[in-house]
């Protein structure tokens, strides 16, 4: 009897949880995460590379730039520059 609770014991856990629907504000920041992805996705493509790797990827500056084969002021400015596009796109 004991080994039998133990093997429903563990059934029930290996079954996921239902997911919750999400409530409106849930929906509103699922939403505006989706328009933000839409308007990365409208940037040239290294803008795109360089935000992604940024944030998406939480990679530094300087880390992007040693990926990239390229120096670090320049771009820093280089995603000052992709962050102002982003920016003018919102609106």
């Amino acid at each position: 009897m004991r080994n039998r609770s133990r093997k429903r014991a563990v059934k029930e856990a290996e079954i996921p949880p239902i997911l919750d629907v999400p409530t409106e504000a849930g929906l509103d920041e699922i939403e505006q995460h989706a328009r933000v992805f839409r308007l990365v996705d409208g940037l040239p493509t290294d803008q795109r590379r360089v935000i992604e790797m940024r944030f998406a990827e939480e990679k530094s500056i300087r880390d992007i730039a040693l990926e990239l084969g390229r120096t670090e002021a320049p771009l820093s400015s280089f995603s000052s520059r992709a962050l102002q596009n982003l920016r003018a796109r919102r609106r």
